[in-house]
């Protein structure tokens, strides 16, 4: 898992004083926003793999002529295309509610979703979007973090991610690769979980917490990347006597699933609402 990070915008305007810029992980907000070839352009694209040179180029000649073929800019992320799908959707039955879910990878292109279309703030879509994943692991920094903070706090989204106890995946990744030299830039450049973290314990009671704060994670900054570094040691030694192949099993959907159905009875008692007034964050 490359945990490059790109840095955009913070697209919550009242934060950008405090919060100018996110860090997002490259690769997961890449495959959300990488634009798609049309239906059209991969058509043309196959057919011009099995036709012979003289009349490629004829044909490529032609397909100036028409519309689709000669505007590229029509192509659309899988962001858009999920957006324009909603959307139409919501102005058909704008009683229903906005729920985004995933696995693994899944969870986290879920998380960058939710954000994105809680910042949007399109007529369409409910002004409550609630994200519920399963194996996440972390998306952005701590001022992402904070983005999410500030939009739970607005009831704008809810968020909670379900992990299992021994699962390594949603521990990573830990921060970006950059040549850091300055306390402040290496709390900036860390990757941080958002909203409320499910974990579920074969056996045992379930614990629900919520990703620190801004301001109580740089307080407690060293505090924090002790445990982060002591439970890295963990995931390794973890990794060595038990082999990646076992320790993956505890990320599997099948895994999930078993745990899931154990913990069946302590979730269904669970309230969104609750934990979010519990914790002042609505």
């Amino acid at each position: 898992m490359n945990p490059v990070m790109k840095v955009l915008e913070n697209p919550i305007l009242d934060l950008r004083g405090k919060v100018p810029e996110i860090q997002v992980h490259a690769g997961f907000y890449d495959y959300l926003h990488k634009c798609q070839p049309t239906t059209h352009q991969q058509a043309r694209k196959t057919n011009q793999s099995t036709i012979l040179f003289p009349l490629q180029q004829l044909f490529t000649l032609a397909l100036k002529e028409i519309p689709w073929a000669r505007n590229d800019e029509e192509a659309q992320s899988k962001c858009q295309v999920i957006l324009e799908k909603v959307s139409s959707v919501f102005r058909d039955y704008p009683e229903y509610s906005l729920f985004t879910t995933g696995h693994s990878l899944g969870g986290a292109l879920a998380t960058l979703f939710a954000f994105e279309a809680a910042c949007l703030k399109r007529s369409e879509i409910p002004t409550l979007i609630t994200c519920i994943n399963f194996a996440s692991p972390k998306v952005g920094n701590i001022h992402f973090s904070r983005a999410i903070d500030y939009l739970e706090e607005l009831g704008a989204l809810r968020h909670v991610r379900v992990t299992n106890q021994s699962d390594p995946v949603p521990r990573l990744p830990v921060r970006a690769y950059v040549n850091d030299c300055c306390l402040l830039c290496r709390m900036k450049n860390m990757y941080m979980h958002v909203g409320f973290k499910v974990e579920l314990i074969l056996g045992k009671r379930i614990r629900i917490k919520h990703a620190p704060k801004l301001e109580t994670f740089q307080r407690n900054y060293l505090i924090v990347t002790s445990k982060r570094f002591a439970r890295m040691c963990f995931n390794v030694a973890h990794f060595l006597v038990a082999g990646n192949v076992e320790a993956l099993r505890y990320h599997s959907c099948l895994d999930y699933y078993e745990l899931l159905r154990e913990t069946k009875e302590q979730l269904l008692k669970l309230d969104l609402d609750e934990m979010y007034a519990r914790n002042r964050y609505r």
